[in-house]
């Protein structure tokens, strides 16, 4: 009985994960590459330099995402 509940609990959690995995790809299929373009984008900056791309990513504080010790 306790092998049989821990056989559908397993079973559940994968499905659950396998689920959650597609979930994720597709959102992260569909969202756009670079949040600084998609922020110049709607700004209404028709022509995007490089100079005000890293510009704007440096505001967002893109450059710094991970901690380096």
């Amino acid at each position: 009985m306790n092998v049989r509940i821990l056989c559908r609990k397993t079973c559940r959690f994968l499905l659950s994960l396998l689920l959650f995995s597609v979930l994720l790809y597709g959102l992260l299929y569909l969202s756009t590459g670079n949040p600084a373009i998609s922020l110049l984008r709607k700004s209404g900056t028709s022509n995007i330099t490089t100079d005000a791309l890293n510009q704007t990513r440096q505001a967002l504080g893109l450059y710094h995402l991970f901690h380096h010790p």
